[in-house]
């Protein structure tokens, strides 16, 4: 099978975007469940351990239990990772063929 440079382009441009967007994506959901733990931590913006009525040990075992709800879904990345790959060749195909029904109708003219 022979390939041209822009197909050949367009692999490697797959491949980027699978590898970056998926780094990006648990970057994005551990960086999410980090903040969901702060502020369940923090119960309402009042630290946890300055009330004297609460043990600090409950309040990061009941800040662990609300934030879980949040921990990296690789559903959720693998969406962002590989949904936009067969979308964008879609989009390449279509404009390819757009660009060569036009330049064909041109052609007809003349």
């Amino acid at each position: 099978m022979h390939l041209n440079g822009w197909q050949r382009l367009g692999i490697v441009a797959s491949v980027v975007w699978a590898l970056a967007a998926s780094i990006y994506g648990f970057v994005d959901s551990r960086e999410r469940y980090n903040k969901a733990f702060e502020r369940a931590f923090d119960d309402a913006y009042v630290p946890c351990w300055v009330r004297p009525s609460n043990d600090p040990e409950v309040c990061f075992r009941a800040a662990s239990a609300a934030s879980s709800a949040v921990k990296p879904d690789l559903a959720r990345v693998l969406v962002l990772a590989l949904v936009p790959i067969p979308l964008g060749w879609l989009g390449a195909y279509i404009l390819l063929r757009l660009r060569r029904w036009v330049r064909h109708g041109f052609k007809a003219t003349t």
